[in-house]
């Protein structure tokens, strides 16, 4: 059997979270909108791909269980990948949808702190592109070279 099939259904990882302080504590107003598939525990955002991750490394403690597991993006789950205990937990509570697309747009040769220096207008226009990643990644990188370019 493969490994993958060890690890605990989707649905009974967001069920057993959602009986958990977590929803309130990150700010859900429902506990029950955890259970949404498509939602990452740690941005809160909606994504077409969750993962399951290890909340403590595999390698580290070797359980499996719904308590172990996160549902987390593509994207934070890699930004987690080398976190635990306390590091982990850390990065969790303050994750937000704002701090998954930056990691997302660095990850992809968006140049974040060129973004920042951009006149208002084009920094309003790159916010809002940012929030329809990854569709809006060509006008992202377009937006940080002219950025780049005005140093």
């Amino acid at each position: 059997m493969s490994y993958r099939y060890q690890l605990p259904n989707p649905a009974d990882v967001r069920a057993f979270w959602a009986a958990t302080g977590l929803p309130r504590r990150k700010g859900l107003a429902d506990p029950r909108e955890l259970l949404d598939p498509r939602l990452c525990f740690a941005c809160l955002d909606h994504m077409d791909a969750i993962e399951r991750a290890h909340i403590e490394p595999r390698s580290q403690c070797m359980r499996d269980d719904v308590s172990n597991i996160h549902m987390l993006c593509i994207t934070c789950h890699q930004d987690s990948e080398y976190l635990a205990g306390d590091a982990y937990w850390d990065w969790f509570w303050s994750r937000t949808r704002v701090a998954r697309a930056q990691s997302f747009m660095m990850r992809h040769g968006v140049d974040v702190s060129a973004l920042a220096t951009l006149p208002a207008g084009r920094l309003a226009e790159a916010q809002e592109l940012a929030l329809s990643l990854p569709a809006s990644l060509p006008a992202l990188r377009r937006l940080s070279a002219e950025a780049r370019d005005r140093r």
